[in-house]
C-alpha cells in the first residue's frame, strides 16, 4: 500500500504535474480525475473554463402537407356494396 509523501496516509492519486503521491488532505485542486498538490495548483492559476456557443440547428423544411397528400392518395375507395376496393386508389 502506497502512502502519501507528507501525511503518511493512503494515497488517492498523484499530482498531474510533479507526480507526488497525494492523500485526501494533500489534494489542493481537483479537475475531474486530475489531482494537483498545493504548489502545482498555485502555478496553474484560476481555472479557465470556456463554454462553447451552441449554434442554432436549422429547422427542417415543413413536410407535413406533402405527407398528408401521400396518405390521401393511398386511401382506398368504397364500392357500392360498402366494401373497400383496394384495386383503385382515390386521387
Amino acid at each position: 500500500m502506497e502512502k502519501c509523501h507528507k501525511h503518511n496516509k493512503e494515497h488517492v492519486g498523484g499530482c498531474m504535474w510533479c507526480g507526488k503521491r497525494l492523500c485526501e488532505f494533500c489534494v489542493a485542486r481537483k479537475e475531474g480525475l486530475k489531482l494537483y498538490c498545493e504548489i502545482c495548483a498555485q502555478q496553474l492559476g484560476p481555472p479557465r473554463r470556456t463554454i462553447p456557443k451552441a449554434e442554432p440547428k436549422p429547422l427542417p423544411p415543413p413536410s407535413l402537407p406533402a405527407q398528408v397528400e401521400v396518405e390521401r392518395r393511398r386511401m382506398p375507395r368504397m364500392d357500392n356494396d360498402g366494401y373497400f376496393d383496394f384495386t383503385t386508389v382515390r386521387q
